[in-house]
């Protein structure tokens, strides 16, 4: 063996001895460590590219399946994972290998897979996905510890998938036979993903790329809550967080014991519940190809004005918890008109009641929004606060919702339209204190639409299933008006 062969495997052995030390994770490393091991790496390709340089007898590809077959230079996944074939460490095709290895378990360690799921959100998907989008993406890869969520980003985002879903979308029955080798790989692997959620049957999921609960939109929404809520993803039928009021600081004087400003913090377990939207094509269509986009769509749509009833007031029994549910069983939350059982063009009073009754570090917080139903804030519109003019209610256009006293205004069309006692009219929340659970994937069920004498109608039932919750963790966060 050469000096330059000696030095890539001594060099190779050295950052295998690491990685078997210290994990498959190197952000989990002491920063001493993680350091060495990089510069390992930058010699060890230095020493490989010195090898490939050799004038050698034998062709590059004999070489190095000599040196593989001894164990003397192995090449990285290029994600952090297992040694693959001479995949490129920078690579950006996130199912690059998949079709060798056989199934994504058999593809990589579990920082390998998320490494690629990341490396999908970031290149493979990354057109359909927004800022925020990516970002709630990347925090719950950074959290899969088990590379649970890591598989499913990999399994439905696959592009071989989506087309694999339009074949079956469009008939069932004959899809199988007419799936290329690759979008059978990858119709598999969904297949399993699905298994893992506990789905069985001859459903299927909706791709990564149109999955709502992924790629978010408020098309159509009145509401459009999602933009100041908290939101976070599972895999599972239950979240649990954390509510607390908060957490005090002070000013301690030299020499002098602290007070106990002890926050005091408990738990918040949000169930998620089943949606539901059901869309009746045509066989014409699902010969369209542009019929898959377009249903990612109408479920979307149907998903978000869902969304807009019960993020207000859902009740908790059947379906999420409300923010205007929760203010109201607290008296604390609760504001009273300076006339009973009246909210007119001359309540001007209240709306600021309303305003001043939230704690400052809630009416502050940048997530803070005003809640009401069109006929309140029409109300509101023609009140005439002489000293307020046009900073009490401002329309700012350019697409931005209006504005009452600084805060945005978002209309719930599920809120009180009447005036009359006990109505809960005019609500100011801070959103990041209300929390949306989004259980990963859609699942898609379909089947031929039958006439009333049992024939064909030529048409396609296509249904979308799919987890939600949602919960106001803090009651105080809010304070809503009731007559």
């Amino acid at each position: 063996m050469s000096t330059a062969e000696t030095r890539a495997q001594s060099l190779l052995t050295e950052i295998d001895s690491l990685s078997r030390r210290y994990g498959d994770d190197p952000s989990t490393w002491p920063a001493g460590i993680r350091e060495r091991s990089e510069r390992l790496a930058v010699a060890s390709e230095r020493a490989v590219a010195e090898l490939e340089a050799l004038p050698m007898r034998e062709s590059n590809a004999e070489y190095f399946a000599r040196m593989r077959a001894s164990g003397g230079l192995q090449f990285e996944s290029g994600f952090g994972g297992a040694p693959g074939e001479g995949e490129s460490s920078r690579s950006t095709d996130a199912w690059n290998g998949l079709d060798r290895a056989g199934s994504l378990r058999d593809l990589d360690t579990d920082a390998g897979l998320r490494a690629r799921a990341q490396t999908a959100v970031e290149h493979g998907i990354s057109a359909n996905l927004n800022d925020a989008t990516r970002e709630r993406l990347t925090e719950m890869l950074d959290a899969d510890k088990t590379s649970d969520a890591s598989r499913f980003v990999l399994a439905t985002g696959n592009p071989a998938y989506r087309s694999a879903f339009q074949t079956w979308l469009r008939d069932p029955a004959t899809a199988p036979m007419n799936l290329t080798a690759q979008e059978q790989h990858a119709w598999r692997e969904v297949t399993a993903s699905r298994a893992a959620m506990g789905e069985s049957g001859s459903s299927a999921l909706l791709p990564l790329m149109l999955d709502p609960s992924i790629v978010l939109t408020n098309t159509g929404s009145a509401g459009g809550i999602r933009q100041y809520a908290k939101q976070v993803m599972t895999l599972s039928n239950q979240w649990r967080g954390v509510s607390s009021a908060g957490v005090t600081a002070q000013i301690k004087a030299e020499g002098v014991e602290a007070t106990d400003a002890s926050p005091t913090v408990g738990a918040i377990d949000i169930s998620v519940y089943q949606g539901l939207a059901s869309i009746t094509l045509s066989w014409e269509l699902l010969d369209d190809t542009i019929i898959l986009s377009e249903i990612g769509r109408l479920i979307a749509d149907a998903k978000v004005r869902q969304e807009d009833a019960f993020s207000a007031t859902g009740t908790g029994s059947g379906e999420p918890y409300g923010f205007v549910t929760r203010l109201n069983a607290t008296t604390a939350s609760r504001v009273s008109p300076t006339t009973a059982s009246t909210f007119t063009t001359a309540s001007v009073a209240d709306v600021f009641k309303v305003r001043d009754a939230l704690p400052a570090r809630h009416r502050n917080s940048g997530s803070t929004f005003w809640a009401a139903n069109i006929s309140a804030f029409s109300i509101i519109q023609q009140m005439s606060p002489a000293a307020q003019g046009s900073s009490f209610w401002a329309d700012l256009g350019s697409g931005l919702p209006p504005r009452l006293l600084g805060l945005p205004v978002l209309e719930f069309t599920s809120m009180a339209s009447t005036t009359t006692a006990s109505s809960l009219v005019l609500g100011l929340v801070n959103g990041a204190s209300y929390t949306m659970v989004d259980r990963l994937g859609v699942v898609i069920d379909t089947t031929n639409v039958l006439g009333s004498n049992g024939r064909s109608t030529g048409q396609r039932e296509v249904v979308a299933r799919w987890r939600v919750g949602a919960d106001l963790d803090n009651a105080d966060a809010g304070r809503i008006l009731k007559l």
